[in-house]
């Protein structure tokens, strides 16, 4: 081994155990936090899914909504730690570091040498929306670290080629397509790097595409025989439309059709739409269908509007905001001050450096490809933090590489080289701090809800309402931010209050399912509960699906002494959704139904 590969394995071992170390010392800070730790709207889906899958009732008979390649990486987890939800979310921790901080220092010092390994192996380990991710029951922890495998594998394989070397990085590349199916598109250089070969390896890309489509394939058999041939998953089509509809920003999975319809609630409304939209009843694939087809008339009916869009998505992926999706990054590090350390907006210039300086050679070439190809994953959706950082790892490595590159430029004497890569890397920064679209940058007021219903789901009510007023100081007219405030003012005692706020909601938005379940809670706390079974039951009738309707419903029905029906209601929740955070909320009211007396009637409560 020559001496410079030494110097990467070394830069290769010291980079993970840098990443291990700063992985504990977040972990430590988090357990003084562990609202962020309690899964929360994607995070809660997929600890659910996984549950199911352990307990072998999901997906069931169902094609797959979303990719299940990290669901099924967690089910095992789960299996592993004993059901423990914090041991997972540690585990992912610490793990997930090393790993990707291994695999940077690889593809760097490729790039670079053993200083571009140094410096990259270490900012990966240190690259704080890495760890961010890695503690949300979230597809990054997966996602990520089979990319950058992936991404190291394919310059293995385009550098010398063997059966064993395309075959690894195919199938690496498939693990992260059922993870993340953007990821197709970086997936696909490998068999272009293949062809375009001065030897042209056909066979060998042949060879690569079959194993790139190994798993994606064998989700899609799972999918064909539910009835459904949808490729991968079903949930493609609506956000192609909520991030190309007339209305879309370009950023939030929004669903301006249905306002109201907040969290999971989006995917019932989608379908009730497209459903008396076309007619019929539709499989999951037609719906997805529908809402793309709808985009794509929205994109042609407004074309100069689309084309405008589209370089706002551009610029999203190359600004150094961290776009939240579920907790926002900029909240996260406000609490965990191990999150504050330099990310995308130091690396992206350098990697533009990286790209410039070393532009001429077919390994640079095809990082700057695997970041190119993860943008345009992005910016045909929408864009977000969670998308985005799979691209990360490719950045910090041509980053690494550009500014070693750099400073031997410097020291010897080669000037020249600088001319062209430091004005195109200054106006990388200029582009990565600038703020046309005037994105927050203090932590989005979603964000505060999200850690509100974390609370909530701890059992901190009051906690949780603190919450949501810094919610409201921000956006006093966020729906979603005063729907929870009822909630927590019914929880916290303060009736007269939530009765106030569920009335001025109702006279926005009159016969919402989600408002007259608050009132029919309420209606049971003033002592009449009859009135409130009636609403519920209501409720019920126009949105079967509500969770929270039947869970209220089975309180109402043990006070007014009919225990049998609501031991029925509960068990059929849990039956229906075992792994879910209602199914344990169901399993907590089951367990108490003795204690459900009717609470004391107040007078002129008839009147």
């Amino acid at each position: 081994m020559s001496r410079d590969r030494r110097g990467v394995a070394v830069a290769i071992a010291g980079s993970a155990a840098v990443a291990l170390a700063y992985r504990a010392l977040v972990a430590w800070q988090l357990g003084r936090h562990p609202e962020l730790l309690a899964p929360v709207l994607d995070g809660a889906a997929h600890l659910e899914w996984a549950r199911g899958w352990l307990a072998g009732t999901w997906p069931g008979g169902e094609p797959f909504f979303r990719a299940p390649g990290y669901v099924a990486l967690l089910a095992g987890e789960l299996a592993a730690a004993g059901g423990s939800v914090r041991n997972v979310a540690f585990f992912q921790l610490l793990v997930g570091g090393p790993l990707v901080a291994a695999f940077v220092a690889a593809i760097a010092g490729r790039l670079g040498g053993r200083g571009a390994a140094w410096l990259g192996g270490v900012a990966a380990a240190l690259y704080p929306t890495f760890a961010f991710f890695d503690f949300q029951f979230l597809p990054p922890f997966a996602g990520v670290a089979l990319a950058v495998a992936a991404g190291a594998a394919t310059l293995a394989a385009d550098e010398r080629p063997s059966t064993l070397r395309i075959a690894l990085a195919g199938l690496l590349w498939s693990a992260a397509v059922v993870v993340r199916p953007p990821l197709l598109a970086p997936a696909m250089l490998l068999p272009a790097a293949l062809v375009f070969r001065a030897d042209r390896r056909l066979r060998g890309a042949a060879g690569a595409t079959l194993a790139i489509l190994a798993l994606p394939l064998l989700v899609t058999g799972h999918n064909i025989r539910s009835g459904d041939p949808a490729f991968l998953a079903t949930q493609g089509g609506l956000n192609f439309y909520l991030g190309n509809g007339k209305d879309a920003d370009g950023y939030a999975a929004t669903f301006p059709d249905a306002p109201t319809a907040l969290g999971y609630r989006m995917m019932e409304a989608a379908t009730a739409i497209a459903e008396r939209e076309e007619g019929r009843t539709l499989r999951p694939s037609e719906v997805s269908r529908h809402w793309s087809a709808r985009a794509w008339r929205d994109l042609a009916d407004d074309p100069g509007r689309a084309a405008g869009r589209f370089v706002k998505k551009a610029w999203l992926f190359v600004s150094a905001r961290e776009i939240p999706n579920n907790h926002d990054p900029v909240l996260a590090a406000e609490l965990v001050s191990a999150l504050r350390l330099p990310g995308w907006g130091l690396w992206f210039p350098l990697a533009t450096l990286g790209a410039v300086l070393l532009g001429r050679r077919r390994d640079t070439r095809l990082v700057a490809g695997f970041v190119a190809a993860i943008a345009f994953g992005c910016v045909v959706f929408f864009v977000n933090a969670r998308f985005r950082v799979p691209a990360a790892p490719f950045v910090i490595a041509l980053g690494a590489a550009g500014a070693i590159e750099a400073v031997k430029s410097v020291r010897d004497g080669r000037a020249a080289a600088l001319r062209v890569a430091v004005p195109v890397a200054l106006l990388a920064a200029v582009l990565v701090a600038w703020n046309p679209y005037r994105l927050p940058k203090t932590a989005w007021p979603g964000a505060y809800v999200l850690v509100a219903e974390a609370e909530r789901n701890r059992g901190e009510p009051v906690r949780a309402l603190r919450w949501i007023r810094r919610a409201l100081e921000v956006e006093p007219d966020f729906y979603s931010a005063r729907v929870a405030e009822i909630e927590l003012l019914r929880r916290t005692g303060q009736l007269g209050e939530a009765e106030a706020a569920v009335d001025r909601l109702l006279a926005a938005a009159p016969g919402e399912p989600t408002l007259l379940s608050e009132k029919a809670a309420l209606a049971d706390l003033r002592g009449d509960t009859e009135r409130g079974l009636a609403l519920i039951e209501h409720v019920l009738a126009v949105d079967p699906g509500n969770v929270d309707a039947e869970l209220n419903r089975a309180v109402m029905l043990a006070r007014l002494d009919r225990a049998e029906e609501a031991q029925d209601v509960l068990e059929a929740v849990i039956a229906r959704r075992p792994g879910s955070a209602a199914a344990d909320r169901a399993r907590r009211i089951l367990a108490s139904l003795r204690d459900l007396a009717p609470p004391p009637r107040e007078p002129g409560a008839d009147e």
